[in-house]
């Protein structure tokens, strides 16, 4: 079982009910996520219909079609036309990574706009927090590059 290490995902309480101060993970992403890993656990080749999986996860179909066209333009599905058409896996599960789901769904993954190579702060020189975001941003990546669908379709089954 995966456990990334040194990581708190324990929702902090804030007078009545828990806040999640920051949402890394978009409701778009958490959906291409259970999905994609849903769809892992299936032998290589199946195709999906948007229905099937929206059934499965109480999600329109048609919220699930535009995040689909965005994976399968980073080769993560192949789009199936015709009456028995959906998507399928383009890769074996082992090979596509939480990283690059999530950079299909949103973009490009940073912590800080210093951090993207195209901004240029006038502190960056002494900028001791940004240091520490490179780090954190660092291993974050590191850890959802080893994390793939496999992973996930495994701690489903559990």
């Amino acid at each position: 079982m995966y456990k990334p290490s040194g990581i708190d995902l324990t929702p902090k309480q804030d007078h009545f009910c828990p806040v999640y101060r920051m949402e890394f993970i978009k409701r778009n992403t958490d959906y291409a996520l259970w999905s994609l890993s849903y769809m892992a656990g299936f032998p290589k080749g199946k195709v999906f219909g948007l229905g099937v999986l929206g059934q499965q996860r109480r999600v329109s179909s048609v919220f699930l079609r535009k995040i689909f066209r965005k994976v399968a333009k980073k080769n993560i599905v192949h789009s199936h036309r015709g009456c028995y058409g959906g998507f399928s896996l383009a890769r074996k599960p082992s090979e596509i990574s939480i990283r690059d789901v999530i950079e299909a769904v949103q973009g490009h993954m940073v912590l800080n706009k210093c951090l993207t190579g195209h901004y240029r702060c006038p502190k960056e020189r002494t900028c001791g927090l940004r240091k520490c975001l490179g780090k954190i941003q660092k291993e974050l990546i590191h850890q959802l590059n080893q994390l793939t669908l496999e992973n996930l379709a495994v701690e489903q089954k559990e």
